[in-house]
């Protein structure tokens, strides 16, 4: 079955799903209604005749209707999941049907001045990150953006590759992680706020702490006389234990509001971090990834995700702290705030400095999962094999992000010849093979699958030279940038080799002064044992090849014209270029 007809189906299953679930939201809803009234008129009931008998009915609706709203709490869970799920499918669906790709573009990590990444489309609309995009954190889309950007060691990248095959094949567990991760949206502030805010540590002080269990005793002693004895002077005594509580409490005020006054809502996101962390610790993994990820979250008394939960809890208690029904009745009689306040900064000194850890382990999962959900709705695509040779071959090498149906794919390999000089008109499709080269190298080391029939890779950095601009705020031309960074990698060819890519430079210069520089660039290329490959309009630079036959060869793109139309195959051949499109198109143009 093709992948899109699988989403289309999983539509129709998560719709029909949906609307069963609607419907009995709704019914519940009506039922949480019937029992209030119930027990309003138990209470009426027990008031106009005074039959206490009556109060079972009361006592019997509350229950039920406890019960009830707890049920209405699950089902409103799990519509709101199959709504997610719903829309993940749907949107997979434009997205292969190429109508919209609905998924953050990552326009935040965009970096003109980085070695490859403006230069080969990784971020922004229609990047390479907006394609493989599927995460729903901010960490998650934090370490996809990572992943691209720094490269995983050699020893690391054969894991990755069997951990995003495995959860290739786990459709609906992927699919359930994402619909989890869209439960409550989190931001950086919220991040950096969260990491600053668990690291605190914090203790009340012993007189109050001691005072929160001896003055509630003393209370709810006070109030059992009361009942027993029926006598005045207990009543006073209730008073005023009563606000002694609420006078201890108030000591403690501004230091609980400054607890939770700046994150509102942290504990529905930490509810859903701890929701995340179950549905990972739950299922069985077989990759030394997986399990490694799994393993930093159960190395404790309790797992990662009921600490979280447990946290979440604690905090949305607290936060009736705002309501001053519950500080009177809660705190008032047993400071059930400050209790609630010391669980909490017991719970920070416990767990405080693991959370930004278990929240970085969703992260990493959900960047996986990512690569996994690529990997599925391209099924043709492999993993490269690894080698320590500097071997780099690619059979069928495409551009990953062309759609199947019009793709077309090259073989290529840098093991005869190490530095490719390549020839070309414009839109023959130089550009896109060199495009296509750096970003098979980039999802290499990203332990990711790359679009190929076969290849043989030796991972190495990337270095990229294609798309550059001028800095105004740099007060920095074109052509400065670009020496810039053809000096940036000479520099580190010093050290060690690199792939590079270079697709015609030094356009800020003369066409001799260009072609000499050209020339030049290539030859120190040569004698770094660089290995990669640079395109040129210039012929002449191709004459090169001849001081350096073993090192160097030539391989184009032609046009043809066909039927008085240009005629682009995007097939790469030997030799150098012969036909140019130029003088052509411009006389069919009239404009020569």
């Amino acid at each position: 079955m093709q992948v899109i007809e699988v989403y289309r189906d999983l539509v129709s299953k998560y719709d029909k799903e949906v609307t069963t679930l609607s419907q009995r939201h709704r019914q519940i809803s009506g039922w949480r209604l019937l029992l209030a009234a119930l027990a309003i008129f138990g209470v009426y009931l027990t008031i106009r005749f005074e039959a206490f008998a009556f109060l079972l009915v009361v006592l019997a609706a509350v229950i039920v209707f406890v019960l009830v709203i707890r049920l209405h709490e699950r089902v409103g869970f799990q519509k709101k999941i199959k709504k997610a799920l719903l829309k993940i499918n749907r949107d997979e669906i434009s997205f292969l049907e190429g109508r919209d790709i609905p998924f953050d573009d990552g326009k935040a990590f965009i970096l003109p001045h980085h070695e490859y990444a403006y230069d080969l489309d990784l971020f922004g609309s229609h990047s390479l990150y907006h394609h493989l995009n599927r995460t729903g954190t901010f960490t998650g889309g934090n370490h996809l953006a990572n992943s691209l950007l720094t490269p995983l060691h050699d020893d690391q990248i054969k894991g990755h590759q069997k951990a995003i095959s495995e959860l290739s094949n786990l459709l609906d567990w992927r699919q359930k992680l994402r619909a989890l991760s869209m439960l409550h949206p989190d931001d950086p502030a919220i991040m950096d706020f969260l990491e600053s805010w668990s690291s605190e540590q914090k203790r009340l002080p012993r007189v109050i702490t001691l005072s929160c269990y001896i003055i509630p005793a003393f209370f709810w002693i006070s109030l059992f006389l009361l009942i027993f004895f029926q006598e005045p002077i207990y009543f006073n005594i209730v008073v005023l234990w009563l606000l002694v509580n609420l006078t201890i409490f108030g000591s403690q005020f501004k230091l609980l509001k400054k607890e939770i006054s700046e994150i509102s809502e942290i504990d529905k996101i930490l509810n859903k971090y701890g929701v995340l962390l179950r549905h990972i610790e739950e299922t069985p993994f077989s990759s030394v990834v997986l399990n490694n990820i799994k393993n930093q979250l159960m190395d404790h008394k309790r797992s990662a995700s009921e600490a979280l939960m447990n946290v979440a809890e604690i905090l949305a208690k607290i936060d009736t702290v705002n309501n001053a029904m519950a500080v009177l009745f809660l705190s008032g009689t047993s400071q059930y705030h400050l209790h609630k306040l010391k669980a909490l900064f017991s719970w920070k000194e416990q767990h405080g400095r693991e959370i930004i850890t278990w929240i970085r382990m969703v992260g990493k999962m959900e960047m996986l999962s990512s690569y996994a959900n690529f990997l599925y709705n391209n099924p043709e695509f492999i993993f490269p094999e690894i080698n320590h040779d500097l071997k780099i071959t690619y059979h069928d090498l495409g551009h990953p992000l062309i759609k199947k149906d019009t793709r077309v794919t090259n073989s290529i390999s840098f093991e005869e010849h190490r530095f490719i000089i390549l020839t070309g008109s414009n839109m023959s499709g130089k550009s896109t093979f060199l495009r296509s080269l750096g970003i098979s190298m980039v999802l290499t080391r990203a332990g990711a699958p790359i679009c190929a029939s076969l290849a043989h890779v030796h991972p190495l950095p990337v270095f990229v030279s294609m798309r550059l601009s001028d800095s105004l705020a740099d007060s920095e031309s074109f052509f400065f940038a670009e020496v810039k960074r053809l000096h940036h990698i000479m520099e580190h060819l010093k050290n060690s080799t690199a792939f590079i890519l270079l697709d015609e430079i030094l356009r800020g210069t003369n066409s001799d002064d260009k072609r000499k520089g050209t020339v030049e660039v290539i030859k120190k290329m040569v004698e770094k044992k660089a290995i990669g490959s640079i395109a040129t309009h210039d012929l002449e630079v191709c004459k090169v090849t001849d001081q350096y036959p073993s090192y160097l060869i030539n391989r184009c793109f032609e046009v043809e014209i066909i039927n008085n139309d240009l005629h682009f195959d995007y097939k790469l051949r030997e030799g150098i270029c012969q036909n140019q499109s130029a003088s052509f198109l411009m006389k069919k143009m009239q404009i020569i």
